[in-house]
């Protein structure tokens, strides 16, 4: 007889609620956050983190994590080192350019946040939140500006030539190249 797991909520929290049904088979894993899991379980590190990492696996016999939390709390399943280092090497969580909100599907789908100005929404394996616009692209360069006289249209170029400019012209560089520019008002 398995476990057949059910969530309620009560005063913003969720309680874990188990009843016994006997039309589940025993070999029944569930999955869950760990915030969700709230029954009196004893640890079982013998489940496995197989699709779980991230998350708590439990049936009848116990439980054990797959997330960043078993390792304080010493109730990993025997294999996360080998089922959740690949997935958790690829998740760069440190990453200032991206601010996590979830991390892991099912915390995604229940999550609530917004982004900052100049900040975007992005959802992938590793989980969601928000991430830094990239820079728009500069304008196009305008080499037919009458206000300004290129003698050179790249970075190599302008390093590999020397030229002076005349009375009332004054030197500049920037990503279309270097050359003249007019300081008249």
């Amino acid at each position: 007889m398995a476990i057949n797991l059910k969530l309620a909520s009560l005063l913003g929290g969720f309680v874990l609620l188990a009843a016994c049904d006997p039309g589940v088979p025993d070999s029944s894993v569930q999955a869950v956050e760990r915030t969700t899991l709230k029954a009196d379980l004893l640890p079982n590190p013998n489940l496995s983190c197989v699709g779980n990492c991230g998350q708590v696996v439990f049936d009848q016999t116990g439980y054990c994590g797959c997330d960043e939390m078993c390792d304080t709390l010493g109730d990993c399943c025997n294999d996360k080192p080998q089922q959740c280092a690949a997935s958790a090497s690829a998740c760069d969580y440190s990453d200032p350019d991206r601010k996590y909100y979830g991390k892991s599907a099912s915390k995604c789908a229940v999550v609530r946040f917004t982004c900052d100005p100049g900040w975007g929404y992005f959802m992938d394996a590793c989980g969601c939140g928000c991430e830094k616009k990239s820079a728009p692209p500069p304008p196009p360069c305008d080499y037919s500006d009458p206000d300004r006289k290129y003698h050179g249209k790249s970075v190599s170029k302008c390093a590999a030539i020397y030229f002076v400019c005349d009375p009332g012209w004054d030197y500049f560089m920037d990503s279309c190249g270097c050359g003249c520019e007019d300081t008249a008002p």
